[in-house]
């Protein structure tokens, strides 16, 4: 997801435009949104933003997310701009202009 900080600053992030629990774990994820509730006074939108872009990540089970860094309830994920999706955009775009300039013009 490509979002703006100013005109000249985009940056990327994982994303999920979804705000509720992810069909494989529904339930896992309606009590730890629940305690986070509870705990922390998290909404059921904010947990669920995070923990959608954290799914996306593909490391979602992964304390890299987490604000004290134990605490799924505390996943703030969609706030953070990860190096390891800027490597692979970089990988892909690399990888389309040699398509581009080898492949393509043997057409």
């Amino acid at each position: 997801h490509v979002f703006r900080i100013n005109d000249d600053i985009i940056l990327n992030r994982y994303y999920d435009p979804l705000r509720k629990p992810c069909p494989e774990s529904y339930p896992k994820e309606e009590n730890e949104c629940k305690r986070a509730k509870e705990m922390f006074g998290i909404t059921a939108e904010t947990f669920y933003f995070h923990n959608r872009a954290a799914c996306e990540s593909e490391w979602d089970f992964s304390s890299r997310w987490f604000k004290d860094k134990k605490s799924k309830e505390l996943n703030q994920c969609g706030e953070i701009v990860s190096i390891d999706l800027y490597c692979l955009v970089h990988f892909l775009e690399y990888f389309f202009v040699l398509i581009f300039t080898f492949i393509v013009p043997l057409y």
